[in-house]
């Protein structure tokens, strides 16, 4: 008996050791297959811009959101290359042809234009090292030219933007607004650009936009395209110009590099001085003054013009806020030294359904450009609100530290005096947690934290003054 029962366990034990293999072999197979689907899936992009190869044990265990970002970038890479080639045949067509191909243009930019988008505001640096030229820009047509991002380099401020959702608790979202002339952009920066002490100054910007969003180059530098400027605006700027880093004339030498700064030609006698240069003027920014100092800019009488709009697919006018009591409010936080004195304006109504707006900057400029045709030229004012509900962003108000705008989607007064508290230079009003309940332990921020001042509660308006430190910005 015993030895009979040895022989079936032996057999088995065989068996089951057969069917573990069998198992091994079709899991290894399959996971083969499972890697071979996945390069197939991945290698679409050209010869000319392969994206990296990720190694991948099993396509089943990616995560969606790992599965998703893949494929972006696989169409992503697809659509510049598709764009760059329907370029070179655009370009090498002859004039009789070029009509033929706009509808094709059209299509493939209109594609190449949410990635660039989604660049600009995810990696500002890769979005405008992707950018096509300015000459080639210039070559497009301009139905597929709208479509495709804008070369910029002038003078401009940069200002950190404050959005304030107040209720249920308030929560805020930081962000930048590039301002060039009457036109403001939401501004994404990186590198050194990051630095707050870029703001509220008249400094050289350069970069790619399209639409109201813009990519801001970290170098106050671009360098020249050839054939970008007439040879005739070239030569009178290189008589005039000698190196900013060698002092020395450009007028002769061969070996001069040309770029922007702002909106300048500056030659350099060679381009190994482009990157000393742009440092130089870093430099110079980081450490020069705001435009306007802030003991100037947040004491004395200011005026303000308060601009009132509807979207096309509202009827009924946002209701005013009391500026009078916020006026009462700051003549009280400066022992009389500020007040402000506010100028309405009509309701106007914007030219698209509120859905159609996606960006701060583009309510921003539409609205001061309604109010400038009706007579209020916001640039004669100190300080401009704009005063609507609904649409872009999920806040009560919107304003720029040591900037002059602000955006208000309630009446409440409180809104605004916090509101132009940051226009005029404050920060939030926050508490210090700490851990063994003393007043100087080690602990954490919490912003909005001081219930006090208008700064940290904007329900702490009239009595709730800002704070001593804030008094005396």
């Amino acid at each position: 008996m015993k030895r009979r029962i040895s022989r079936h366990a032996v057999a088995f034990s065989l068996l089951l050791l057969a069917l573990i293999v069998l198992v091994c072999l079709f899991a290894s197979r399959g996971k083969q297959s499972g890697n071979a689907e996945s390069s197939r899936q991945l290698s679409n992009a050209s010869a000319e811009e392969k994206l990296p190869a990720l190694a991948v044990e099993d396509s089943s265990t990616e995560l969606p959101s790992v599965v998703q970002e893949r494929q972006q970038e696989a169409e992503a890479a697809e659509a510049r290359v598709e764009f760059d080639a329907w370029m070179n045949a655009y370009a090498a067509a002859s004039a009789a042809k070029r009509p033929e191909l706009e509808a094709e243009g059209v299509k493939l930019a209109v594609a190449r234009k949410a990635e660039m988008l989604r660049l600009i505001e995810t990696d500002p640096e890769q979005a405008i090292k992707r950018a096509i030229s300015v000459v080639q820009r210039r070559n497009l047509p301009p139905s597929v030219r709208k479509h495709v991002e804008e070369h910029i380099s002038n003078e401009g401020q940069l200002t950190t933007v404050i959005a304030t959702e107040f209720d249920p608790q308030p929560k805020a979202t930081v962000m930048r607004h590039a301002t060039i002339g009457r036109n403001t952009y939401q501004a994404f920066t990186y590198g050194q650009r990051n630095d707050h002490r870029f703001n509220n100054k008249t400094i050289p910007l350069n970069g790619i936009s399209i639409g109201e969003k813009f990519a801001v180059n970290e170098s106050p530098l671009r360098v020249v395209e050839p054939g970008e400027f007439e040879p005739a605006v070239m030569k009178a700027a290189r008589k005039k110009s000698s190196c900013p880093v060698s002092r020395e004339s450009t007028e002769d030498n061969d070996n001069a590099a040309v770029v922007l700064e702002g909106s300048q030609l500056v030659y350099l006698c060679q381009s190994g001085h482009i990157a000393a240069y742009g440092d130089e003027l870093l430099a110079a920014a980081m450490a020069a003054p705001p435009d306007i100092a802030y003991g100037a800019w947040s004491e004395g009488a200011k005026t303000l013009i308060y601009i009132s709009i509807i979207y096309k697919d509202q009827t009924v006018a946002p209701v005013k806020t009391d500026m009078t009591a916020v006026n009462n409010y700051f003549l009280a936080n400066s022992y009389n030294k500020t007040s402000i004195t506010t100028t309405f304006t009509p309701t106007y109504t914007m030219s698209k359904n509120a859905a159609e707006y996606t960006s701060l900057a583009e309510i921003i400029d539409e609205a001061r450009a309604l109010a400038a045709a009706g007579g209020y030229d916001y640039n004669n004012y100190t300080l401009d609100t704009i005063r609507y509900n609904g649409g872009f962003g999920s806040f009560g108000g919107v304003a720029g530290v040591g900037g002059r705008n602000n955006m208000l989607k309630t009446e409440q007064p409180g809104v605004a005096a916090h509101e132009i508290g940051h226009n005029l230079g404050l920060w939030h009003a926050n508490y210090w947690e700490t851990t063994d309940g003393t007043t100087i332990g080690s602990g954490s921020n919490e912003e909005y934290g001081n219930s006090f001042d208008v700064m940290g509660n904007s329900g702490a308006f009239p009595h709730g003054h800002f704070n001593a430190c804030e008094k005396n910005i």
